[in-house]
């Protein structure tokens, strides 16, 4: 059908469903019609990097009627040649957002700040951001470096306004030591009913001052990332988890949250970062089907093969990285008891300490995947349908055309192979019988990136 003989209204219907730019910007090609109708539709979706702030602003001033078409700005960081005018970007992000405000139709602010450790945002620029406090649904600020002072204070102004329809807040404060956090604790304590999903990595040590997570419950919570030490005494924080009863996806780094002691918990993908405790995880949830474990005690642990033998039932994806595999026969010693009453398992991700260069360790090899795939070929009851291999490999080659003509025993439903190496990068290879091959980059089964097993699909995030 051709599109130009639509009705207008239909032909600004189609453009207002795609999602990407650039393809608007290839209709308004068409004609000169064409070309009216998508002019609007360009600024729906804005992902600019900070030296370009300044045109956007020049393109809003030329068209201050496009800025009521915009519903998320995204803003990159700077190439690393790229010097722009420090004060111009903070001028041309105050006239920006200002115009996002006088509209009320910006849903979803993300960036990566440029901010460096002697220059950051003006307070303005926050001020202004906040003025959308209405209509923001999505709020992230991510690798916000600045060290100065000035700072410190400043960017605490887009947390005083009242969020009546944030569902997303992502806040990366990276080197925030001992930065005010009192106004923080406030947003979350009164500014923001509606969130839904809140991720907050913090320094590991000297966090935020204030910022403490006792007085905040989110109602709607469904995913929280922490990645922090809160300042308070454990006692005052231990309910956090308990006060909300409805995450279904958590992330922790160190073990200050215990689980909450509830039959009834929806937690389904539950993530072990470092220096956790080994306990039993079923209080958690008892539904559980996505754990990964970084650095906490070693597998050769009896309490940390019970903590995973407590969700066999569920588990539908175990990744395990950096435990105590010194070795690959380690590996094979301490990986039988632990999967083989995962009858659900269905994708198994694993690397061993020395995915990390300078631990003096071999690189695992072709010969010890093979001896992977044969150990859990032995394994009857699981249904593992992918399988992901890291490791610092010296050659970072990709799997040799010998190896990938003869797998040798496989798992029977196994269907993928993600070889991931160092300098090769991540291969993924379409497993058929004893063979494999392959998948070219275009080909690669997944369609778009997912952290979490939460969605009810077999292999959600590959296929």
């Amino acid at each position: 059908m051709q599109l130009e003989i639509l009705p207008p209204e239909v032909l600004d219907e189609v453009a207002s469903l795609i999602p990407r730019s650039a393809d608007v910007a290839r209709l308004g090609l068409t004609n000169r019609s064409m070309h009216s109708l998508a002019q609007p539709h360009l600024f729906r979706h804005i992902g600019i990097s900070f030296s370009s702030v300044p045109l956007l602003a020049s393109a809003l001033k030329a068209d201050p009627a496009a800025a009521g078409m915009c519903r998320s700005l995204h803003l990159t960081p700077l190439g690393g040649d790229e010097e722009p005018d420090y004060n111009e970007v903070n001028d041309a992000l105050v006239f920006i957002f200002d115009s996002f405000a006088k509209h009320g139709g910006l849903l979803a602010v993300r960036w990566y700040c440029f901010s460096t450790t002697d220059y950051g945002f003006r307070e303005l620029v926050w001020e202004a951001i906040g003025q959308n406090h209405k209509s923001l649904r999505v709020l992230e600020v991510l690798e916000m470096y600045a060290m100065a002072s000035r700072e410190q204070e400043d960017w605490l102004s887009v947390t005083r306004p009242f969020y009546p329809n944030l569902r997303v807040l992502r806040i990366n404060l990276p080197r925030a030591h001992d930065w005010p956090g009192e106004e923080f604790q406030k947003m979350l304590t009164s500014n923001c009913p509606m969130l839904e999903e809140l991720v907050l990595k913090m320094p590991s040590y000297y966090s935020p001052v204030g910022l403490d997570l006792a007085s905040n419950t989110h109602p709607h919570l469904r995913v929280f990332e922490i990645a922090a030490q809160p300042d308070n005494p454990y006692t005052k924080r231990a309910d956090f988890l308990t006060r909300h009863p409805h995450i279904e996806r958590l992330t922790l780094l160190s073990q200050f949250m215990r689980p909450p002691d509830e039959e009834k918990s929806s937690l389904r993908a539950h993530f072990n970062l470092e220096d956790m405790a080994s306990y039993a995880l079923t209080p958690y949830g008892r539904d559980i089907v996505h754990l990964r474990l970084l650095d906490v005690p070693y597998l050769s642990e009896v309490l940390t093969r019970g903590a995973i033998h407590s969700l066999a039932r569920t588990l539908r994806c175990l990744e395990l990285f950096r435990q105590d595999f010194r070795s690959f026969e380690d590996l094979l010693e301490h990986i039988g008891p632990v999967l083989a009453e995962m009858i659900w398992l269905e994708e198994f991700a694993v690397g061993g300490m020395n995915v990390s260069p300078g631990w003096g360790w071999p690189a695992w090899e072709e010969r010890h995947l093979r001896g992977l795939l044969r150990a859990l070929s032995q394994f009857s009851t699981i249904s593992l349908r992918a399988l992901r291999f890291f490791s610092y490999s010296g050659t970072g080659a990709p799997l040799s055309s010998d190896f990938l003509e003869d797998l040798g025993a496989v798992p029977p439903r196994l269907q993928y192979l993600c070889w991931d190496v160092t300098e090769a990068g991540r291969m993924v290879y379409l497993v058929d019988g004893r063979r494999a091959r392959l998948l070219e980059p275009g080909c690669v089964p997944w369609v778009r990136s997912r952290t979490d097993w939460t969605g009810e699909s077999v292999l959600d995030h590959l296929a």
